[in-house]
This record gives C-alpha cells, structure tokens and sequence, in this order.
C-alpha cells in the first residue's frame, strides 16, 4: 500500500483512504449539500471524486470551486453517457483502499463512513452496509435496511438477504467495498438501474459482508431524476425487471441453492411492472406490453405456491392476473366506510 494511501493517527494508528466517488449531472442545486456532508466525515482520510457527466446547469463549474475549497476533491469530466460511465471513470482514478458512492443530490450522516469501516474490519469482511432515510417527494420519510442489531454473514447468507431485500438492497450508495473485491467489477453502460448488477456482482466476489445494524446514515432524496422513474412504466421499470430475470438464470450457475430466493425475487418484480402496465397501459409500447403481458401469465402462479410470499402479495397477483382490482377498491371502500 503506498504512503499517499494512509495517514498517520495520533495515537500512532493507520487508517487507510477512502474514495468516494459522485456522479454529477444537472446537480448544480444539490451538490454543495452533498459535498459538504462528505466533508464532515469523522473517518479520515477521505478523498473526494467529483465525475462531471456532461452537465448543462453549470454542475461542472461548482465542481471546480468546491474542489478549489476543499483539498481533497478531484474533479473528472466527460461526455454525457449515464451515471454507470460516470462512476465508472471514478473507479479508474480512485486511490482508495476503500470505496464508496454518493449521488449528487443524496447526502450522508458525519458518522456513516467512521462506523462502516469500523464494522468492516472489526469482521474482516470486505462489504459494509447500512440502512437509509428515503426522503418522499409528499415530505414524508421512511427507514429502509435496517436491522435490529450489527451483523455479519457469509457470501450465501448475504446474497439471500439481497434477493428478499432484507437489510441489504440493490443500491451501492449504502455500502463501503474494499477496492480489492470490485478491482474486476465494473457497472453496465447504456441504462439505468446499474447498481442491481453492480450490488450482485461484489457479493459474490466478497466472502463476508457485515451491516452497522439500525443507523440509518445515508439520505436518498427523491427528487431530480428520480423522482421521474415514479408512477408509470418507465425505462427504470424496465431495467427492474430485465435485470432481476437476469439474475434469476444467472444464480443456477453461481449459486444454486439460492434458486429460489432468486425467483421469488424476479417474479415479485414481474408482479409490480405487471401492475404498472395494468393501471398506465397507454405509457407501455404495445410490443412491451404483450411481452410482459404473456411473461406475467406464464408465472404468476408460481407465486401463489410460494409459501414465502406473503398473503398480501398472493392476492395483489390473483387480482390484476384477472382485472379484478376496480371490484377491489369498491370491497375495501365499503369495508372502510362500515368500519367508521
């Protein structure tokens, strides 16, 4: 490990660097947030790597003065070509031992990336995760990827925990990874959603993964582009789907005895997309939505036989599988309005 890469503590301790890497487009009335937060991290040392994706707001240009302010920011710029191209040219230069990514319009508690690393060497493990405040665009927030306490699990374990989302998740944002195990690891250009294949790759690179337990340190913003993926069937719909299939064919060769998990966690993404196309046919193209059509009623049985779903879910499939969701609403309005 080179000396750029460590800093000597006072009581004589070395702590090794973490990059962080921020992809950064049209950002400009979020990044100073974002940045800053960042920078109040209690682990040092921290570097900062700011990936201009061909912004158009003057993004780059804040990019340039708050790297002028602050020592420990790099800033990088490209054509515009997605936030997986972007994160991408971030890894190529990070001289971290560790790695993390932040989006430009999110930002992250003073703590997270002290009590992640700290988790991480504790267990030898090579991934930490935490849990998140998702901010909704109606005001209102909501703690997903918590657990009742710090835990560690085994490459299987984990993996299991990704397909039920069950304290890990799909998104890279609430992980630190050591940059020996996504070394070979590089996230899909050309679409979006980048991070379920990206998340699924370094698990199965890593041999442990640990979780801080309920911190819920980083603060995903719905706002900007996200909240455009909200509501009808979009190209983010699509990917949510495309890629969960992916993964289920891909898991009988990496990791059988995870089949299941991998189909119930496809088959439930089928069961959203499929309702999204119910309810918002006319955003659909027509060839999409036949071929998703046809996909939801080859499987949606296999959903009611599994005895891990839940009940709730059962009936959502058994519903729109026959267009019965008008009758439904009308139950469960007179069923509230006999209850009051």
């Amino acid at each position: 490990m080179s000396k750029e890469d460590k800093v000597k503590q006072q009581n004589g301790q070395e702590k090794e660097l973490l990059s962080v890497i921020v992809p950064v487009y049209n950002a400009r009335p979020y990044l100073e947030r974002c940045v800053k937060s960042i920078e109040k991290q209690s682990y040092s040392p921290v570097e900062v790597i700011l990936v201009d994706d061909g912004s158009r707001d003057g993004s780059l240009e804040l990019c340039t003065l708050l790297a002028e302010k602050y020592g420990n920011i790099r800033v990088f710029s490209k054509q515009n070509g997605g936030a997986a191209s972007a994160r991408n040219m971030g890894m190529k230069y990070a001289a971290g031992s560790f790695i993390a990514f932040v989006d430009a319009d999110d930002y992250v508690e003073p703590e997270m990336y002290s009590e992640m690393l700290q988790c991480l060497v504790q267990n030898r493990a090579q991934i930490a995760c935490c849990g998140k405040v998702r901010h909704l665009p109606d005001g209102a927030q909501r703690q997903d990827c918590v657990l009742d306490q710090p835990a560690c699990f085994s490459q299987t374990e984990a993996l299991r925990r990704f397909f039920s989302a069950d304290g890990l998740e799909e998104s890279v944002c609430d992980k630190v990874f050591s940059a020996s195990v996504i070394k070979d690891v590089r996230f899909r250009e050309g679409s979006v959603c980048e991070d379920i294949l990206f998340a699924y790759e370094s698990l199965l690179r890593a041999q442990r993964v640990c979780h801080v337990g309920q911190a819920a340190y980083y603060h995903y913003c719905c706002n900007n582009q996200h909240s455009a993926s909200t509501g009808l069937f979009s190209e983010q719909s699509r990917a949510q789907l495309e890629y969960p299939r992916e993964l289920y064919f891909r898991i009988k060769k990496d990791k059988p005895e995870l089949i299941s998990d991998a189909r119930r966690y496809y088959l439930l993404r089928l069961l959203d997309c499929y309702v999204q196309i119910v309810l918002w046919p006319d955003s659909v193209e027509q060839g999409l939505r036949r071929g998703t059509t046809k996909e939801y009623y080859r499987n949606f049985w296999k959903l009611l036989i599994d005895k891990k779903v839940s009940s709730e879910r059962k009936i959502t499939a058994l519903v729109y599988a026959f267009h019965l969701q008008k009758a439904a609403a009308w139950i469960g309005k007179r069923v509230r309005s006999k209850r009051k």
